[in-house]
């Protein structure tokens, strides 16, 4: 990290045990840049005391996040960073601000330009009703989509970007394999209004019905990409619990316009294949040769008891 002016610190600790490690600021410290720059060289910061710029800059980090109870003062200087702003405590500027922008060794993740001080809140889950099987019973999923926060946090959508459709349906894309089912269906959502936004996918399935399922996306993929199934990027199960993320015009987006996405998932059942776990199937014999074996053992068996009958020759010396 490159320091053009010399951080003026009171009650801090700042955790960087190499140029590359992330800046801890623990709760209850605190720090002045005295109007300086830092440069991150591609380090988060995480801040859970109180930070103040003085119209300094921190330029050039990965994520910042600020928790709870936590400040930053940023006055008329400016946080650049390129990809993650989490804020849970309070973030404040005059005619400063907080931009997403790339860095050396820091690629822009999420939307570059101005990023919004105050928190997002985090989406709340809506019910979405899972498709009865054939004379099964339904159920209902808790699904939210919203954006990716540091740490795997959800957070609210980014600003002008909406969700517009939201269902589980059973219309299966093409190319599932042929041992597959879909026993919870396969949930689709639409958005718009989301230019180079990576959203994050939550859904929690009724109790136990994940299990022995595999988790799969529908969509585009690879290099150069093509249309098929494949593992989500960012794919967590935790119970009942399912989050995935999908960028718009990355792996999944099922929709080339620039900010919109068109995302479907599903948790597929693989059955096993025939005779697999070394049961091997038993030949039988159709009708014709149950047919044919039957007169078979009869006539046999009237032979056998022709033999029977007849009687013994006598012998004369």
């Amino acid at each position: 990290m490159h320091l053009k002016h010399p951080l003026c610190l009171a009650a801090l600790t700042l955790a960087c045990a190499s140029a590359h490690a992330d800046w801890t600021l623990p709760a209850g410290a605190s720090a002045r840049l005295g109007g300086g720059t830092v440069s991150m060289g591609c380090a988060s910061l995480h801040n859970g005391g109180t930070l103040r710029l003085q119209n300094g800059g921190l330029l050039a980090a990965r994520d910042v996040a600020l928790a709870s109870g936590a400040r930053l003062e940023i006055g008329a200087g400016r946080v650049e960073l390129a990809q993650q702003w989490a804020n849970l405590g309070t973030a404040t500027a005059t005619s400063g601000g907080v931009t997403r922008t790339a860095s050396p060794g820091c690629a822009v993740l999420g939307q570059a330009g101005p990023v919004a001080l105050n928190p997002l809140t985090p989406p709340a889950p809506q019910p979405v009703i899972v498709p009865p099987l054939p004379g099964g019973a339904g159920a209902t999923a808790q699904v939210a989509i919203g954006g990716v926060g540091a740490r795997g946090a959800i957070t609210g959508l980014p600003p002008g970007c909406t969700v517009t459709q939201l269902a589980i349906d059973r219309t299966i894309p093409p190319g599932a394999p042929g041992n597959a089912s879909f026993p919870l269906g396969v949930l689709r959502f639409e958005a718009n209004g989301c230019p180079g936004a990576m959203l994050q996918v939550r859904a929690t399935y009724p109790a136990g019905s994940l299990a022995g399922l595999v988790m799969q996306k529908y969509g585009p993929n690879g290099t150069p990409q093509t249309s098929g199934w494949f593992t989500p990027p960012g794919l967590a199960v935790n119970g009942d619990t399912v989050s995935f993320t999908v960028a718009d015009g990355g792996d999944g987006d099922g929709d080339a316009r620039p900010g919109y996405i068109a995302d479907p998932f599903a948790p597929m059942l693989l059955a096993a294949a025939p005779g697999a776990g070394g049961a091997q199937a038993i030949p039988t014999l159709g009708e014709w040769g149950v047919l044919l074996l039957s007169a078979a053992m009869a006539l046999l068996g009237a032979c056998r008891a022709r033999r029977m009958r007849r009687p013994a020759r006598s012998h004369t010396l």
